[in-house]
């Protein structure tokens, strides 16, 4: 398997309770540029769109069954959104996200 250069991924350890799915897109809180608005400073958020293979990392690490996730992403995004969020709520250790250009996206709020 090629080694990916360093520029082409990035590793993030975060708190489980830091991620969380969004219309079937993950959010990364904590992760990435402050903002400065008016109100003050708020913490940065990283939003990427999971590939099918991060989808089944996500259904293998949390124990929900990878066609099932795959059909609510597909069908019920509001489902898939509640599934991840309740097994990630139930699961307080940290959680790794690996980012790999172009196979997450990076999107912007």
């Amino acid at each position: 398997m090629p080694t990916l250069p360093n520029a082409a991924k990035l590793d993030v350890v975060i708190p489980a309770r830091h991620l969380v799915a969004e219309r079937g897109r993950l959010r990364l809180i904590g992760v990435g540029e402050p903002r400065i608005t008016e109100d003050g400073i708020s913490v940065g958020e990283t939003v990427l769109r999971p590939t099918a293979l991060a989808d089944a990392g996500i259904a293998e690490k949390l124990g929900i069954p990878g066609g099932y996730l795959r059909r609510l992403l597909a069908q019920q995004i509001g489902l898939y959104d509640a599934n991840v969020n309740t097994w990630l709520a139930d699961e307080p250790n940290r959680r790794s996200v690996r980012y790999l250009k172009p196979s997450w996206v990076l999107l912007r709020p």
